[in-house]
């Protein structure tokens, strides 16, 4: 709805609006399903997406494809298509409108394939089998806690961190090249190998296990939008008021517009019978 009736019937940028907010969540359901994409694979074996969503191998009679996620990525790179057709069209002399004939349908197909693409993610992830052993065991690995023990090193070892990060990651390195735990006297060497003195005593003294404690780690990220469980919840929570208002919102409209949509069929039947014959 414009307040200028040529602006409203020569612009375009409502329908490149809609079709920019449709693509920005295939896009959310496409990272999605990249990730599981590779999660799912045998390499990582961290999921496995419901059997009713895969398809067998043509090639690999053991081999279960998880189509699903395929269909969703290809939605994607067809939604970035239409979107970046629908801008091209905006190309155009002022007031020559022709070229934007197949705009309008490419935005209405474009809105169906985007909601079915979003309902298949919702599948995907309602399905989704959750291999948890093998998400605690590639947690378990130390290098999980890098960063966390140059955290560590900084607040109790008093060292700053570019120091901290580069002793970490020496002492990653050889603790990887000699297949060897991580261990406080791995990282003491590597300070002396970095900064030709070993750690501070209060650095020593860090209980190295605590901080390689995936399940500690992740209970310790408390903060607002952090991965602790609680605040998880807590996010979840904050976020259904706002989609609550959203529906109402959409609710709203889809409601306002039908309205119109009746009365203008009321009004032009109105004409129609007040206009004479022939």
């Amino acid at each position: 709805m414009g307040r200028n009736t040529r602006d409203t019937m020569w612009t375009i940028d409502g329908l490149i609006d809609v079709m920019s907010a449709a693509t920005q969540t295939v896009l959310t359901a496409d990272r999605l399903a990249e990730d599981l994409q590779i999660f799912a694979s045998a390499g990582f074996g961290l999921v496995t997406v419901d059997a009713s969503l895969c398809r067998a191998s043509v090639l690999m009679p053991q081999k279960r494809n998880p189509y699903a996620l395929s269909v969703i990525r290809a939605g994607a790179s067809t939604m970035i298509g239409r979107l970046t057709g629908t801008v091209a069209t905006a190309r155009t002399p002022s007031a020559a409108t022709d070229n934007w004939l197949h705009s309008y349908g490419e935005v209405t197909s474009s809105l169906e394939l985007a909601t079915r693409l979003v309902q298949l993610a919702t599948v995907v992830v309602r399905t989704l089998n959750v291999n948890r052993e093998a998400l605690a065991a590639s947690a378990a690995d130390q290098q999980t806690a890098s960063t966390d023990i140059a955290d560590e090193l900084v607040l109790r070892g008093g060292l700053d961190y570019r120091t901290a990060y580069r002793i970490v990651g020496r002492a990653v390195a050889v603790a990887l090249s000699t297949s060897t735990p991580l261990t406080m006297e791995g990282l003491d060497s590597a300070a002396a190998e970095v900064t030709g003195a070993r750690l501070p005593a209060a650095a020593r003294a860090i209980d190295l296990d605590s901080v390689l404690d995936v399940v500690s780690l992740v209970a310790s990220r408390r903060e607002s939008g952090g991965c602790a469980p609680d605040s998880v919840r807590a996010e979840m929570q904050s976020l259904r008021p706002l989609i609550a208002d959203q529906r109402a919102w959409f609710t709203e409209r889809r409601r306002a517009g039908l309205e119109s949509l009746e009365a203008l069929r009321g009004r032009a039947a109105e004409l129609a019978r007040a206009t004479p014959a022939g």
